[in-house]
């Protein structure tokens, strides 16, 4: 087992100049180009990020959106379809319409009929000096 003054002087041989008066200078300078080409990218990078994240986060908006809209839209139809019910007769209405679709039907089986002389051959009314053939 070391103790601790050996640990110091085994760490002086392994970091040298750790210990010494005058420890040898490193250049760790950094030019500003490559400061800024890093900065640059990294902004880039997270501009990406935040990018791909908001379009994610539109897409799922955009289909909750959707959903509750055709949720309220469904639910302001029933109500309408509920209050048409009970705020008019509807059967006074069904009935109207149906007589009405019945006379219009009526009315073109009349023309037919008398077009065709009920036989289904066209019997126009005769124009005059034409002969019956």
């Amino acid at each position: 087992m070391l103790l601790p003054a050996q640990v110091l002087s085994n760490a002086k041989y392994a970091l040298p100049g750790l210990f010494t008066p005058n420890p040898p200078v490193i250049d760790q300078s950094m030019k500003y180009t490559d400061f800024i080409s890093i900065t640059l990218t990294g902004l880039a990078v997270m501009l990406a990020i935040l990018g791909i994240s908001l379009a994610i986060l539109g897409i799922f908006g955009y289909r909750a959106i959707i959903n509750i809209a055709a949720e309220k839209a469904e639910v302001a139809a029933l109500k309408r379809v509920e209050a048409f019910l009970q705020a008019t007769d509807v059967n006074a209405m069904l009935k109207a319409l149906v007589m009405r679709r019945v006379e219009e039907e009526g009315d073109r089986v009349y023309e037919d009929l008398s077009v065709t002389g009920g036989v289904g051959i066209p019997t126009y009314p005769k124009k005059e000096g034409e002969s019956k053939e």
